[in-house]
């Protein structure tokens, strides 16, 4: 706790993740400063308790908001609908999780010392020191973030967007860059939706402008 207090003052955001924390832990954590979950519903064991367990206790907790993996893998509509449902748009930002082999075709690549595989539908996995298939981070990037937490948590577009871009700025002490005013920098995205995916078409920094 001494640490998270130490961070805070420092000025860094403080998250709880890959831990097995306590309630009392959770809380003492929140109360020392700490901000958010890690990709919250991954990186925690396979098998918890129904009830006293700290996915709900961070759930619960209104001061700590949350990161969500929306990829299609990581987490089910399902899950992410409830996740939204409970902490609400406003209070979770999206990550890709994207580990090196993001974008890469499918196949079988040597990484951090052991074989990944990139599955065709965009999975990422290794066979971890149990013999069980786990997930290896992502192989999409906060393109398909964006669209998987609008659609699978049915909420507007809009926030979803948000999510990825004003909040995490916001939880991190950036200036709003949502609005573009005279002699602003001109970073922006251009992209339309289908019913299948996200489609980036220009993405514009600064004076160069990029297609798709």
């Amino acid at each position: 706790m001494d640490l998270i207090e130490w961070l805070r003052a420092e000025g860094v955001v403080v998250a709880l993740g890959h831990h097995n924390a306590s309630a009392q832990q959770i809380a003492q954590a929140v109360r020392a400063g700490a901000q958010l979950c890690t990709h919250l519903g991954n990186g925690c064991d396979l098998l918890l308790p129904r009830h006293p367990n700290y996915i709900w206790e961070q759930l619960a907790n209104d001061a700590l908001r949350a990161s969500l993996i929306c990829d299609g893998h990581h987490l089910p509509a399902s899950v992410i609908k409830c996740f939204l449902r409970c902490k609400t748009p406003s209070r979770c930002v999206l990550i890709s999780d994207a580990s090196p082999l993001a974008g890469l075709p499918p196949g079988r690549y040597p990484l951090w010392g052991k074989e990944i595989e990139v599955h065709p539908n965009g999975r990422t996995s290794v066979t971890d020191e149990r013999g069980q298939t786990v997930l290896a981070g992502a192989s999409r990037f906060l393109d398909t973030g964006v669209y998987r937490a609008w659609r699978d948590g049915e909420i507007i577009l809009a926030e979803a967007v948000d999510m990825a871009s004003t909040l995490p700025r916001q939880l991190l002490g950036l200036p709003d860059a949502s609005f573009l005013f005279p002699a602003s920098p001109a970073n922006l995205v251009l992209f339309d939706v289908d019913e299948q995916r996200l489609r980036i078409r220009y993405t514009i920094l600064g004076q160069r402008v990029v297609p798709g």
